[in-house]
């Protein structure tokens, strides 16, 4: 459970380190805690171009990708007090287990939270008692995000090379951008990847633009789309909560539009 809850936090910590004086690894504490850090490892792969984004701005700020909740939500005196939880960049709300067990209160700042593993969302300034099983960490999304994300299929950061095991995915051109509930709103990868959301009632416009020619994949988490107003069409479903729309290749821009319901799961 140790192990677990410390793979957990590393993974969203500036870096995913495991270190312990017995040299052992995950494979060393049984199948279950291998899965699991498998599960958190292939996530923070999949965040890297939103963690990038977020190292950059601290080059150039000094705002910490790590963000204490004092920081983050000035003037919030109960934000001031959550002092085991953070902002992980500007959008990622982490609350890392810190005890035993599966249960664990999390504070909520002003504003809508959704829930990372089943798009619950939540409306702040409220403390919330978050079931966190062994599989999960209390995690919650700023409503209206978007994360510019690597494809879940990459296994490492490192550039292929000759020698490089042919069953290894490595890094290449394809992004994919995950948009979550919420109105207007903008992301910007590190190596300018571009996409603004507008909405407009029921009606969701999504530009993307880019100055290095590459194949997008949208994915819209816990959203509802019912028809496609401005092609391609959608692809795999809702499945986990999501459905996928191959955008293709976008060489400069491409512009997205369709309708969607409204988030039907919002806890008052």
């Amino acid at each position: 459970e140790l192990f677990v809850r410390w793979t957990q936090f590393g993974a969203f910590s500036p870096f995913m380190q495991v270190h312990m004086t017995s040299n052992q690894g995950p494979w060393d504490f049984g199948p279950e805690a291998l899965a699991i850090f498998r599960k958190f490892a292939k996530l923070r792969t999949q965040l890297f171009p939103y963690l990038y984004a977020a190292v950059k701005e601290s080059a150039q700020t000094g705002m910490p990708v790590m963000r204490p909740m004092v920081l983050a939500f000035q003037g919030d005196q109960a934000a001031a007090e959550a002092s085991y939880q953070y902002m992980f960049g500007p959008d990622l709300l982490v609350a890392p287990m810190y005890q035993s067990g599966t249960y664990r209160s999390v504070y909520l700042p002003v504003g809508e939270w959704i829930d990372w593993w089943d798009g619950t969302v939540h409306t702040g300034p409220r403390t919330v008692e978050v079931h966190s099983p062994l599989e999960e960490m209390p995690l919650f999304v700023r409503s209206g995000a978007i994360f510019p994300m690597l494809p879940e299929d990459v296994d490492s950061l490192v550039p292929r090379t000759d020698r490089t095991d042919s069953t290894v995915v490595t890094m290449d051109g394809r992004r994919v951008i995950q948009i979550w509930p919420g109105d207007e709103s903008a992301a910007r990868s590190w190596d300018d990847l571009r996409i603004r959301l507008d909405k407009s009632g029921r009606v969701v416009t999504a530009v993307i633009e880019t100055t290095v020619p590459r194949h997008v994949e949208l994915q819209a988490k816990y959203r509802h789309p019912t028809s496609i107003l401005l092609r391609p069409p959608w692809l795999a479903g809702n499945e986990l909560g999501t459905s996928v729309l191959d955008v293709g290749w976008v060489e400069d821009s491409r512009t997205v539009k369709w309708e969607e319901l409204e988030h039907a799961d919002i806890d008052e």
